[in-house]
């Protein structure tokens, strides 16, 4: 990479590091240190090794998931349609940038969408940016200065906006999805493209387009129409079968004054948090095999509502496996993985990766698999029950058993939101009472209360293989 040529393996390598960075040895890695918004002024052609294109699609996920904005420069293949190319500018996670020049003017070389990884094909670019005989620093010396062109001079304008956005807005922080919303419903859509140009099926003077985007990113405007509402209320409701008895994940979607979804709770509730007032909105309950009564409430919110309720009868015709559903899959997996329900957000996220696909099987199942992977690589996962099953191992030579893993880890994890704020002192004091309470277990003082410091110390020091393993030791050794 060193001489402007990369690999899946190293572009990956990358990701891993900007997600929990390393000491300079590639040791101790600290997912705090993560930054918050990384620029790509680069792709990965079939000549580097992204051959089917899916090679970065996982860890640009991950990414994401961690919390990171990942945006990424189109690429300078136009003006010809579905230019954008090559990952990991294709990616419906990655924000990518077109060019623009000095008179808001599409230049010619900013490559164009759609992308056409996806079946059916997504919008690109995302949003432009001045890229072209833009001021930079060169290669030349430390103090040297040129003027370039290229969408890789355009990305670090979006970059920067995302960090000032962060800055002026503590609210959006690590919420990438709200991010780009705000991004692009605050762009300056008089973009110039003469003549236009329509590609995917969209003219270019439809907002957005294939060619440019949403329009030109404008910081300013971004921080004005981000402003927190000055009233907000909460949403919520139950969802009961005829019987009284709660349905679990159950989807619940939010329309007409916002655009959100969640899915019930083991007690079958749910709960919209921070939705504007003075505005109407339709609430739908969805699950596959079930109808629901009414079909769907709709009311002006002026306050709290609590009384949105349904009932959900069992269709007599039964139409599928409701886990391969998504959003249910993705509730699940926020169980068994992470032993909570979801947060919206996240759910919002997740699922969405899955729906993307519409009906492209091949794509689902990509994406799901995906999707599951993810929650086993999470840094909540690996913090809560990774140190859970490390523990058992390092302690007793063994795997634990389900009945004792779930338990543990819903201990580890217990108001671990990974995002949320003071997230890293909460799991680090759980960690701290869950290893205190862990040596005063029977099983352990059995096992260990015999033995002198000495012996102790030789006996967990040959579990120090695996690296998880080697993590719980320390824990212990405390």
């Amino acid at each position: 990479m060193d001489q402007g040529n990369g690999t899946p393996a190293t572009y990956t390598e990358c990701f891993q590091f900007f997600i929990a960075p390393t000491d300079l040895a590639g040791n101790n890695p600290n997912a705090t240190l993560r930054p918050h918004v990384i620029n790509n002024s680069w792709g990965c052609p079939a000549s580097e090794g992204c051959v089917t294109r899916a090679e970065l699609e996982t860890i640009v996920q991950n990414t994401q998931a961690a919390g990171i904005f990942v945006e990424v420069s189109a690429g300078n293949a136009g003006p010809g349609c579905s230019t954008v190319a090559d990952a990991p500018a294709i990616y419906s996670d990655s924000f990518s940038t077109g060019a623009i020049d000095i008179n808001n003017t599409l230049a010619s070389f900013s490559s164009r969408g759609p992308s056409t990884f996806y079946t059916p094909n997504i919008l690109k670019p995302n949003i432009s940016a001045p890229g072209v005989n833009v001021r930079s620093t060169t290669l030349t010396s430390d103090t040297s200065y040129g003027n370039n062109s290229g969408t890789s001079m355009a990305g670090p304008h979006v970059a920067g906006v995302v960090a000032l956005l962060w800055s002026s807005r503590p609210g959006l922080v690590r919420n990438i999805a709200l991010t780009k919303t705000v991004l692009q419903n605050s762009a300056n859509a008089a973009v110039v493209l003469t003549p236009t140009q329509t590609c995917g099926g969209t003219p270019s003077t439809d907002i957005p387009n294939n060619s440019f985007g949403y329009g030109r990113v404008d910081a300013l405007n971004a921080y004005n129409i981000s402003a927190p509402t000055a009233a907000t209320a909460n949403v919520s409701g139950q969802v009961t079968t005829p019987g009284g008895q709660p349905l679990a994940g159950a989807t619940v979607q939010m329309s007409g004054g916002a655009s959100r979804k969640t899915i019930t709770d083991s007690n079958g509730n749910y709960l919209f948090e921070n939705v504007a007032t003075d505005k109407f909105y339709i609430i739908t309950p969805l699950r596959l095999n079930y109808h629901f009564s009414p079909a769907d409430r709709s009311f002006s919110l002026v306050a709290n509502t609590t009384d949105a309720t349904f009932t959900a009868t069992l269709d007599t015709i039964l139409s599928g496996n409701v886990i391969d559903s998504a959003d249910y899959f993705v509730r699940q997996h926020y169980l068994d993985f992470l032993g909570r329900e979801p947060d919206e957000s996240g759910f919002t996220f997740w699922s969405d990766q899955i729906l993307s696909c519409g009906s492209d099987a091949v794509c689902r199942e990509r994406r799901t698999i995906n999707v599951s992977a993810a929650y086993f690589l999470s840094i909540e996962f690996q913090q809560t029950g990774g140190l859970v099953d490390a523990l058992y191992r390092a302690s007793f030579n063994r795997r634990p058993m389900y009945g004792e893993f779930m338990p543990d880890a819903a201990v580890v994890a217990h108001d671990v939101v990974v995002g949320r704020a003071d997230w890293a002192q909460t799991l680090e004091a759980n960690k701290q009472a869950f290893v205190a309470a862990w040596v005063e277990r029977p099983a352990f003082r059995a096992t260990y209360d015999g033995l002198g410091n000495a012996a102790l110390s030789t006996h967990l020091f040959r579990t120090l293989e695996p690296a998880s393993t080697a993590t719980a030791t320390r824990w212990l050794m405390r």
